[in-house]
């Protein structure tokens, strides 16, 4: 009887979540697209005019990865706000239950399973999230942000990787620190699918009105030679991905054709456009 309450008074508790969940996220959905359509307004003429200079798959790409970022944000934003805070509200009326049922009965095991169980999700949506936009660079900024993406996901492991930045460094507008982050990992994952770098360096620049990321690896075997006079439609995707990033952030890329001892660049970025 006991159990048939508590298990009545679980699905009642997670339908009426669920109502809620689907009544804000019908509700944030129309305020996101609305955001969206008025952003898009915004930068067509940007998109036109950036679009004369690409050749048709770069402009694919870019329409691609702008859409996909407006739709990491409000992925994000529904995941952060609703879901976790409601995953969060169940997790504590289980540990509330628990303690009023008998410790070590069939029913308290299965709530503080369940409680277990909501917790793992919690933490699995938080990964996801952290994949789709920088984990913290909204509170810390792009180095902070870089520096715990390496470590969370291991990259030390295998390769050295040193991220340093002029000090002191201000904040960035926040469309530019993420779009920075994404150039940067996809350059540090393109060298490490290559496997033959020992050592990466990443210095952040910071001067009035611009910013620039010096990136540098010791792959003896790949150069700037092997990207800078590339046509686009035989460049690896990667790296036409992280072009298409640049063109997104108005920023510049300077290929180091000269230095021989693995890839050198520098992106250069005009923060007075932000």
């Amino acid at each position: 009887m006991a159990n048939a309450i508590v298990f009545t008074y679980i699905g009642i508790w997670a339908l009426a979540i669920g109502h809620v969940v689907l009544s804000l996220r019908r509700r944030r959905f129309r305020a996101a697209m609305q955001q969206q359509r008025l952003k898009l307004q915004k930068q067509e003429l940007e998109l036109k005019n950036q679009s004369q200079s690409m050749d048709f798959n770069s402009r694919l790409v870019y329409l691609n990865e702008y859409i996909h970022e407006l739709e990491r944000d409000w992925i994000c934003e529904y995941f952060n706000q609703d879901v976790i805070k409601n995953v969060s509200k169940l997790t504590e009326r289980l540990e509330l239950m628990s303690q009023e049922t008998e410790k070590g009965s069939e029913l308290s095991h299965m709530i503080n399973e369940s409680a277990s169980l909501l917790l793992k999700q919690a933490k699995m949506i938080k990964t996801v999230v952290g994949h789709l936009k920088p984990d913290h660079i909204s509170e810390l900024g792009l180095i902070p942000a870089l520096k715990g993406f390496f470590h969370r996901n291991n990259y030390s492991n295998t390769i050295s990787i040193t991220v340093e930045g002029s000090q002191p460094m201000n904040r960035f507008h926040p469309d530019l620190e993420v779009t920075l982050h994404r150039i940067t990992t996809g350059l540090v994952i393109h060298t490490m699918q290559r496997k033959r770098a020992t050592r990466i360096s990443i210095f952040v620049e910071q001067h009035e009105k611009q910013v620039k990321l010096h990136y540098t690896d010791n792959d003896p075997e790949f150069t700037a030679l092997d990207i800078a006079h590339v046509p686009s439609e035989e460049k690896d995707p990667a790296i036409l991905r992280i072009e298409i990033l640049l063109q997104m952030i108005y920023a510049e890329i300077q290929y180091d054709i000269q230095y021989i001892k693995g890839l050198k660049l520098v992106v250069a970025v005009d923060t007075s456009k932000y």
